[in-house]
């Protein structure tokens, strides 16, 4: 009964680990796909600058914590 309770809670954490890794696959995607969408916004605002529209995209990258240090993300 040990070894079998051993193996189901080593099932068990295997699971919520996967879990865990999809949510944040997930969060990752949806602020990747904001910044897109605020970038692709000023755009059809007439904002013809780069730097401007690599800054909106930067600045709502940066409001869903992902902060572009070249360190964790980038």
């Amino acid at each position: 009964m040990a070894v079998a309770m051993i193996g189901m809670l080593g099932f068990a954490a295997v699971a919520l680990d996967c879990g865990n890794i999809y949510a944040e696959q997930r969060r990752a995607q949806s602020a990747a796909d904001n910044a897109a969408l605020a970038a692709a916004y000023q755009y059809m605002t007439g904002v013809a600058s780069s730097s401007t529209i690599s800054n909106s995209a930067l600045a709502n990258a940066s409001a869903n914590e992902y902060d572009n240090d070249s360190s964790s993300n980038w």
